[in-house]
């Protein structure tokens, strides 16, 4: 019976564990967006995060890691980008040589990237275009409809 309850709660958390802990590396990256376009702004030059989608890993002004169960990586047959989903996303990482670079008048250069668990059970991006005002935007992706959903 104790296993039985052990089992039954290690099976609830991995389904509500995995969702949070990719959302939580997708507002990081976030946060990495918008250091970089405040320190373009601040210091009058270019700034770049770089990605390494093999390696899950990002840097900025050090190398950063994705946690061990979150990789840059798409679903097959997810139709993005997320703001005009017409066709099936094939890269993890869209950014001109996987480099985002944010520029002085504070815009960012166009891109998306995907992040997702390990069984590909949850699906997040990250966007970015030439808007300096509204260029940042996540979403969630929604198995059941197949829509992607902006998040607040």
């Amino acid at each position: 019976m104790l296993l039985g309850l052990i089992t039954c709660l290690a099976v609830v958390n991995y389904g509500v564990y995995h969702p949070f802990l990719v959302r939580t590396e997708l507002n990081r990256l976030y946060a990495a967006f918008v250091y970089v376009r405040r320190k373009a702004l601040l210091e009058g030059r270019t700034q770049r995060i770089i990605f390494y989608e093999g390696e899950r890993s990002f840097t900025v002004d050090t190398t950063q890691y994705l946690a061990p169960q979150v990789l840059f990586v798409v679903p097959q047959k997810v139709k993005g980008p997320p703001g005009n989903p017409t066709k099936v996303i094939t890269r993890a990482i869209t950014f001109k040589n996987s480099i985002l670079e944010a520029y002085q008048d504070g815009t960012l250069s166009a891109g998306t990237l995907y992040l997702a668990d390990e069984a590909r059970s949850c699906l997040y991006a990250l966007t970015t275009d030439a808007s300096a005002i509204t260029g940042l935007r996540r979403y969630r992706y929604i198995f059941s409809s197949q829509v992607w959903k902006p998040l607040e």
